[in-house]
């Protein structure tokens, strides 16, 4: 019974992630913390294609993402705009953020950085129990890593 519940769930969760463009961005941090064999954390493997290289990191060579596990649960979550390794990541990012915005607008959504290295192109934001690591090319938002805030 309770594994076909976790198997409808993870294909619940699967649906929701099908179509990119097609869901709230912001449940991408709803899933840091949870199990790495949970349901959540199985339709993001399975969504955006990432393949287990170890027990604690998951890849997807096409879709942007990168998975990293931390004592079986989801620890981090990275996100790319257009990498030559990992793909681009083309559907909603959390807090309304988009791939191409300047320091200052990310700075407009999310409000004042933890962190700020602006000559390297690097800022964090402490936003409910989540970071996040903004990483910037060319003054443009490219990279943004999710992960429970310390």
């Amino acid at each position: 019974m309770k594994a076909s519940i976790t198997i409808v769930t993870a294909l619940l969760f699967s649906i929701a992630f099908a179509q990119p463009g097609s869901y709230d961005g912001d449940r991408l941090t709803d899933a840091i913390g949870k199990s790495s064999g949970g349901p959540e954390v199985a339709g993001l493997e399975t969504t955006y294609h990432c393949e287990m290289t170890n027990p604690a990191y998951y890849s997807s060579i096409t879709d942007g993402m990168e998975l990293i596990m931390k004592d079986g649960a989801l620890n981090e979550i990275r996100l790319y705009k257009n990498s030559l390794v990992y793909g681009t990541f083309k559907d909603n990012l959390p807090k309304a953020l988009r791939f191409g915005m300047s320091s200052g607008e990310v700075k407009a959504l999310l409000g004042k950085p933890t962190v700020n290295y602006s000559s390297t192109g690097y800022m964090e934001f402490q936003i409910k129990g989540t970071l996040f690591a903004c990483g910037f090319e060319g003054g443009k938002l490219s990279e943004l890593t999710l992960s429970k805030s310390m």
